[in-house]
């Protein structure tokens, strides 16, 4: 049965997703010698593509980013 996420779950999951997420930009900084801020900016751009998929957060995304 869904239980509807607690703030202190969102909480344990972001911070869960955090901690994989820097490790996983420090193993590709140094695996593929690229810097962190270049790593972190492909992320981003990723996430917000990634985010497209989703209708409900299209128009959200477009007001922020501009039209894709």
């Amino acid at each position: 049965m869904y239980q509807e996420p607690t703030p202190k779950s969102l909480q344990e999951d972001a911070l869960n997703v955090l901690e994989c997420t820097e490790d996983l930009v420090e193993h590709i900084c140094h695996e593929y010698m690229l810097s962190g801020e270049k790593v972190w900016v492909m992320i981003h751009t990723l996430a917000v593509t990634k985010m497209l998929e989703f209708p409900e957060l299209r128009e959200e995304l477009e007001d922020q980013y501009g039209e894709f």
